[in-house]
């Protein structure tokens, strides 16, 4: 009776079973390339935090250095410290474990000035021999480019750490800056995005599963009984996603109680509902796309992933990742789901790191300027003077 049953479900049984390999693989990749963004997130912050860094050292004192044990008698040496202080302090809540400089003497890599006190074991005093230089770092100071480097280990520990030159307005390089991250903190963070990720691939499955299941059920059961109605109306409702349902036509039937809470319609009628025109929420430069989905979904083409922008006060979020899903019965489509999701806080997250990264551009344009602007007033100062 049983294998019976299987055989006259097979097809049903073959299509869970590659639907969810299909996932599965895909979920992997997913997860992967996710952490591989984040992974480079990361390394390029710090790498861009160099660079602002070697733009904002003051190359005027850093000139005056002897890269030796003298330098601790000169004011040039303490108003750097001061400075890779400074620097430090505003950086470290971005993972930032330290800042310093370096010098090349011959084929050995010294150190010159570091935010550290003097008490840290990570100090160290100018003209100290860095003993353990990651090969990289030879590089940065033949050719002049920035490099991101590790996670390495010298004789300090394990770091991620990125070295950017500093030079004078010639294009010389001075001296190269370094910035670390302690090793452990940056695996931490990047074991951290990925357990995050599988998580996320799990969930979505798993609520992708449980709804097919239940529309299946609910929609079985759909045409016998009123239970069966109450069944799918449960289902939906219990969902944080916004569910509208349409008929093959296009014509919009019912939405659940999430939907009618993000648009501000729980005090109408079902009847009202249904005279409810869903595109008067959508702004004007999304609503073609949105008509050329529902269209699709009527011969029987899904969309997914489609972003929708809600005009302002007409539903509770701004952004919505949304799905188109046209449902057959006997080779005909029979309704048309759509799913929306609000993505508002992926939205504020990623015009947050944009919004830092153009900061940390206009600190470094900044930055450059000062150093432009005190060269020419010195050179005009020389000027006046050799006039006298």
């Amino acid at each position: 009776m049983k294998f019976k049953f299987f055989m006259k479900n097979w097809k049903k049984y073959l299509f869970i079973f590659l639907g969810t390999a299909v996932y599965c693989l895909a979920g992997f990749y997913a997860s992967n390339y996710f952490q591989k963004n984040n992974e480079v997130s990361i390394r390029n912050e710090i790498l861009n935090i160099s660079r602002v860094t070697a733009a904002a050292v003051n190359t005027e004192n850093l000139k005056k250095l002897t890269v030796t044990p003298a330098d601790n008698n000169i004011p040039e040496y303490q108003r750097l410290r001061v400075q890779l202080s400074n620097l430090y302090q505003a950086l470290k809540e971005k993972g930032i474990s330290g800042i310093y400089t370096m010098s090349l003497k011959g084929e050995n890599i010294v150190f010159s000035v570091d935010s550290w006190a003097t008490s840290d074991q990570l100090h160290s005093e100018p003209g100290d021999l860095y003993k353990k230089p990651p090969s990289e770092l030879y590089k940065v100071f033949s050719a002049g480019t920035s490099e991101i480097v590790g996670p390495y280990t010298d004789e300090f520990g394990t770091w991620l750490s990125a070295f950017s030159p500093i030079k004078d307005t010639n294009g010389n390089i001075i001296q190269v800056v370094g910035t670390d991250i302690i090793g452990s903190y940056y695996l931490g963070r990047i074991q951290t995005y990925k357990t995050y990720s599988y998580l996320i691939v799990l969930a979505v499955y798993l609520l992708i599963a449980l709804l097919y299941l239940y529309i299946l059920s609910v929609m079985k059961g759909f045409k016998k009984s009123k239970e069966s109605i109450k069944l799918f109306n449960d289902l939906t409702n219990s969902v944080p996603l916004c569910i509208q349902i349409f008929d093959s036509r296009g014509k919009l039937i019912s939405i659940n109680k999430y939907a009618k809470k993000a648009h501000f319609l729980t005090s109408l009628t079902d009847a009202e509902i249904k005279k409810w025109d869903f595109m008067s929420c959508i702004k004007e430069e999304y609503r073609s796309k949105v008509q050329e989905a529902l269209n699709l979904a009527m011969i029987g083409k899904g969309t997914q992933d489609m972003l929708i922008g809600h005009i302002p006060g007409t539903s509770t979020s701004t952004w919505c990742l949304s799905d188109f899903v046209p449902i057959e019965n006997d080779g005909k489509i029979e309704f048309i789901y759509y799913l929306g999701k609000n993505i508002d806080r992926e939205k504020f997250i990623q015009e947050n790191l944009e919004n830092q990264k153009r900061e940390l551009e206009k600190i470094n344009n900044i930055m450059i300027d000062r150093e432009v602007k005190m060269i020419e007033l010195k050179e005009r100062i020389k000027e006046l003077e050799g006039k006298k």
